[in-house]
């Protein structure tokens, strides 16, 4: 990790203003130059309802006559933060895919956007959202079973009953295609529009709609959603929020916690695919933080205690990277973890090491 990039992290946002965990927004936001810059190798075709966003023309103003010529930049001068968004553009174009990238952190230190305004469909990563939206109502409760239908499934843990804790876990379709219909379409539409999640969109298929790109969210829209999450500011009981933590939680290491949700948007009428991972790394000193009791506050006071590094403080991150036939399905399933892992180590999250699901695979594997 070089010292640029440390110093940018701990001493303000690195990309674009207005991607921190306060940021809600129903429209991407005019990118600054170095976000249009930094989109990671994108499609010839834009995805749709993604319309271009020229990047804005910008003055240099004249130099005053007598002012001294500027001095060269010492070693430990922080990259420009155009720079950054090119490194980490260049992070996921290396990986074979292109992809969108959205990270911020707690106190809104670290803010990143690679392209993070194009709106996808969320696939299973509505999942989290759904369970909040079903415990808040009371429609089902982490142990809620449902019975398997007998219907063989491509992937094998799905062929089997499945409670709403195991559904998230094991990302079962079917269960949440029969929970949607139990909270009916009024109160979705109602949910969706006090989250403020993404365009608010329904559609004609109340079981699918996430699933069929009627609805859709952007990276910085989905890194909101996870620290409102994380503050139990949605409107939703705090109950809900903690049992939703509980359930997203993929890995524990002695420094860091990861919590998160993958998603896979594929479609026969669409060629293009869209692979999610989107969640948060705590630092375990505190990550225990709000999922057990501690409140935002609490969360908040621990990640200022340090400012010499913003990986101390929770931050939460977006990555969709797509794909077009014929590619490979497991290096692109797999991909999502380690390019998410190589962009948080390259921002100076340090703690991602420990994290198996985020670090870089071992030769043989």
């Amino acid at each position: 990790m070089n010292a640029s990039i440390t110093s940018l992290v701990v001493l303000g946002c690195l990309v674009s203003a207005g991607c921190g965990p306060g940021q809600r927004s129903t429209e991407p936001s005019p990118p600054s130059a170095a976000e249009t810059t930094a989109t990671a190798a994108a499609p010839s075709d834009p995805t749709p309802n993604s319309p271009p966003n020229p990047a804005p023309a910008t003055a240099t103003p004249p130099a005053a006559e007598s002012a001294p010529p500027a001095p060269a930049p010492s070693p430990s001068t922080p990259a420009a933060p155009s720079a950054i968004a090119d490194e980490l553009a260049e992070i996921i174009t290396a990986s074979g895919f292109p992809g969108v990238f959205a990270a911020s952190s707690q106190s809104g230190r670290l803010q990143v956007c690679v392209g993070c305004d194009d709106m996808l469909p969320p696939a299973s990563t509505f999942k989290v959202p759904h369970a909040l939206i079903a415990l808040d109502l009371g429609v089902a409760s982490p142990d809620t079973e449902m019975a398997w239908d007998g219907v063989e499934r491509s992937i094998s843990a799905w062929n089997r009953n499945h409670t709403l804790a195991s559904a998230i876990q094991y990302s079962a379709v079917w269960y949440f295609r029969r929970l949607a219909p139990q909270i009916g379409r009024a109160r979705m539409q109602r949910a969706l529009d006090q989250l403020d999640y993404g365009n608010h969109t329904i559609g004609a298929q109340l079981d699918a709609f996430w699933l069929d790109a009627s609805l859709r969210i952007s990276p910085r829209q989905q890194v909101s959603f996870w620290h409102r999450l994380h503050d139990l500011a949605l409107p939703a009981s705090p109950a809900a929020h903690r049992q939703v933590l509980a359930m997203v939680e993929l890995e524990r290491s002695e420094d860091a916690v990861l919590r998160g949700k993958t998603g896979w948007y594929q479609n026969p009428r669409d060629a293009q695919q869209v692979g999610w991972l989107t969640g948060c790394v705590l630092p375990a000193a505190n990550a225990h933080g709000t999922a057990q009791g501690a409140t935002p506050d609490d969360e908040r006071a621990a990640a200022q205690d340090d400012d010499r590094s913003a990986a101390r403080e929770r931050v939460c991150f977006a990555l969709a990277l797509r794909a077009r036939e014929p590619f490979d399905g497991a290096t692109f399933n797999r991909s999502r973890f380690e390019v998410t892992g190589a962009l948080l180590r390259h921002l100076g999250l340090t703690e991602v090491a420990g994290l198996a699901r985020l670090s870089p695979r071992q030769e043989g594997d």
